[in-house]
């Protein structure tokens, strides 16, 4: 225990909430737990990364996405030695 560390856990109730559980250990011994309800801000980053990711209108995924997947793609392909293909489609004042 002398070495013991700071531990940060995220928990997934079954209810659907997001808990945050820190434990902390004390000087001379024993240990600091707090848990905090992050629900709603995990809620507000995955729809702002979704906006981020999607165009607005429509909700296709718009070029942040297509590179973020691109370059997955691509780094798996490197690791597997696979081989891969791009198909990309550009639509000038699509409405």
């Amino acid at each position: 225990i002398d070495r013991a560390e700071r531990t940060v856990s995220l928990v997934e109730l079954r209810d659907g909430r997001t808990i945050d559980l820190i434990h902390q250990p004390l000087p001379g011994g024993g240990w600091l737990a707090t848990h905090h309800d992050v629900t709603d801000l995990r809620r507000s980053e995955a729809k702002i990364s979704y906006m981020a990711r999607h165009d607005g209108l429509t909700e296709l995924p718009n070029r942040i996405l297509f590179r973020e997947r691109a370059e997955e793609a691509l780094v798996e392909m490197r690791r597997d030695g696979s081989k891969i293909a791009f198909h990309c489609l550009d639509l000038d004042h699509f409405k």
